[in-house]
């Protein structure tokens, strides 16, 4: 699972994810989805991999930065 985030904020929250087999999948996904080409997506955003940890008191998700 991928995440990516924009270079330039400060709180790297996530603004989309998707599953993708590597790295290079997931930047192509993503950068076809803002319709972008590659090379134009990653000069504004950082492609990172995240997994959920899912507690057994709440039903939310946390994100655990990877």
């Amino acid at each position: 699972m991928f995440c990516f985030v924009s270079k330039n904020d400060p709180t790297q929250l996530p603004i989309g994810t998707v599953q993708a087999n590597d790295l290079n999948e997931a930047v192509r996904s993503f950068a076809q989805m803002k319709m972008l080409s590659v090379e134009d997506f990653l000069t504004i955003f950082v492609v990172k991999s995240f997994t959920y940890e899912t507690t057994v008191n709440e039903s939310t998700r946390t994100l655990l930065k990877g």
